[in-house]
């Protein structure tokens, strides 16, 4: 991880009432804490509107009251894949002459996520945030850890067989 134009932190989910999902509020969260760092100039959020609630700028909203600048902000909130994801960010940087990113995703995503985003002309610089756990002790707990791989691994294939990675 080092030095980028961006860092891109990839939509998980927002509750109707504006609440982010623990996903999404991991993500934020280390998105947020490599703009500290200095890492790079602007911040992209992702995230889809659910109800009254839009993602993005629920985190957008977050990142400006833990200080970050609002003119080092950018969010959209029209994705829906994260191929979209993608091609919507590399809109934004490519005209100002930006292309490497750090991509803040679950490290269950983060692979196929880099390689959508290379495709879709960024240097990508991983930054994993870990999402799933390994050591779910109870039956619902490794329940959705489950469905979150099974999901992934679904995504993984369908993205292979249509040529997208």
């Amino acid at each position: 991880m080092g030095p980028a134009d961006a860092i891109v932190v990839l939509g998980a989910a927002v509750y109707r009432d504006g609440l982010l999902d623990e996903a999404s509020l991991r993500r934020t969260l280390e998105g947020i804490l490599l703009k500290r760092r200095g890492l790079a100039p602007v911040i992209i959020f992702l995230g889809a509107p659910k109800g009254d609630a839009v993602e993005a700028l629920v985190r957008a909203d977050m990142a400006r009251k833990l200080g970050i600048p609002a003119e080092s902000i950018l969010t959209d909130s029209h994705a829906l894949t994260t191929q979209q994801e993608a091609a919507r960010v590399a809109a934004l940087l490519h005209p100002r002459g930006a292309r490497r990113a750090l991509l803040v995703t679950g490290s269950h995503h983060i692979e196929r996520a880099r390689r959508v985003f290379t495709r879709a002309g960024l240097d990508v610089l991983p930054a994993p945030v870990d999402e799933v756990s390994a050591e779910a002790s109870l039956p619902m707990e490794r329940l959705a850890t489950t469905k979150k791989l099974l999901i992934t691994l679904a995504a993984r294939i369908y993205y292979r067989v249509l040529g997208r990675i």
